[in-house]
């Protein structure tokens, strides 16, 4: 029985922490039932005014709304902005908060994707994972990954940006979000709504219940992961076995001038602490690899250092990187006609793309006629009236 006068209303303590993927939040709602004409109706009260909301009221109703969910996608693009979908092994961090009244809570997300192995090429996976703190998180994705955060309860703020890391050959482009409901239609976001910061690279909003907040975040390609390596060969035999060098270095200059065969400035990678300058890189003793890392798009010349005796110098090569390849050239003459092998892309399905580029040296040939050889004898001394006679050694040519 109600009685007139009071106030009435549901309380629910679930807090959705257990149980499916997908829960409904509470909506707390004041009954207020009033006797009428002698019909029970609910009001309530403005302004000393009574305002009837339902009538023929007989029935208290409790009202649940299905939780907010936040969806973010990886997009890779080119230059014209073509989606890049042969990427899919980059790996991008993601660095959130999502509060109310800057408290966080536990939430839930699922990932979702294709892994990719060599011997069942692509295969979809789901990985169910906790956010402990919604406060400050961090969330890996990859290209063309996406991720839902479940279970949002209306009302929390949410802010996320890029951390883009130094090793793979994409920088970040934009972030834009959208909210809709499960019809694909707009819905309302709290004020302020959708923002984007003015730098472009924090989106941040108000989750809201029965709706999807759609998070895009895109990269676009700026350069080729490539492994340079130093490598000999005989000139007896320029088709045998190729012997890694060590201990060879290598500068990287941007090409300049018509013929893009001057040297510009060294090449210089990341900013402030972290920047990295190409200049003196030594090739390894066991692999000869004297750099890797990502390398812009644009044209570079390659100056060799010192190289073993035994060897020619090879000038300088200039490197061509450009979004449909790499190319490897002659910029300048060295002490011997140049063997350029065309770098060589390593790529697995999904992979990312790996160019092998090799600075081959010629090691000088034997010489077979005419060649010096110093013959050791042992010591003989002869004495003649007052002088000592002592014979060493002896050239003999063959």
């Amino acid at each position: 029985m109600l009685e007139t006068g009071r106030d009435y209303y549901f309380e629910e303590d679930y807090d959705g922490s257990e149980g499916p993927d997908y829960h409904f939040e509470f909506e707390k709602k004041v009954f207020h039932p009033m006797l009428m004409d002698n019909q029970l109706r609910n009001v309530k009260i403005e302004d000393g005014q009574v305002i009837v909301l339902d009538d023929n009221f007989t029935t208290l109703t409790a009202v649940n709304a299905l939780k907010g969910g936040i969806n973010i996608f990886k997009k890779l693009v080119d230059a014209d902005g073509d989606e890049i979908t042969t990427d899919q092994t980059c790996v991008f961090t993601l660095h959130g908060s999502i509060t109310k009244n800057g408290e966080g809570t536990r939430l839930e997300y699922r990932l979702y994707g294709d892994e990719y192995t060599d011997e069942t090429g692509a295969a979809g996976r789901s990985e169910k994972k906790v956010i402990s703190n919604s406060s400050d998180f961090t969330l890996e994705i990859r290209a063309k990954d996406w991720l839902r955060i479940i279970n949002v309860p209306a009302g929390y703020s949410y802010s996320f940006y890029e951390e883009t890391p130094d090793d793979v050959p994409y920088e970040f482009k934009s972030i834009a979000g959208e909210a809709v409901d499960v019809n694909g239609e707009d819905v309302a976001v709290p004020a302020p709504g959708i923002v984007v910061s003015d730098d472009g690279k924090t989106l941040s909003g108000v989750s809201v219940s029965n709706a999807a907040q759609n998070i895009i975040v895109t990269n676009t390609g700026i350069g080729k992961k490539i492994i340079l390596k130093k490598v000999g060969i005989s000139e007896d035999d320029p088709d045998g076995n190729q012997i890694d060098l060590g201990n060879v270095s290598f500068t990287i200059y941007e090409a300049e001038g018509p013929d893009l065969d001057q040297k510009g400035a060294v090449v210089t990678l990341g900013e402030g602490a972290e920047a990295q300058e190409l200049t003196n890189l030594l090739s390894d003793d066991i692999t000869g690899e004297f750099w890797r890392g990502v390398l812009p798009y644009g044209t570079y010349l390659l100056e060799e250092g010192e190289v073993p005796a035994e060897y020619y110098h090879i000038g300088m090569l200039r490197l061509i990187i450009a979004e449909d390849g790499v190319t490897l050239e002659q910029a300048t003459s060295g002490e011997k006609d140049v063997v350029i092998e065309p770098p060589v892309k390593e790529e697995n399905p999904g992979d990312t793309e790996i160019w092998t580029i090799k600075a081959i040296n010629v090691k000088r040939a034997a010489v077979s006629r005419g060649q010096l050889h110093l013959t050791a004898k042992s010591p003989c001394i002869r004495i003649s009236r007052s002088i000592i006679w002592v014979t060493a050694a002896r050239t003999v040519m063959t």
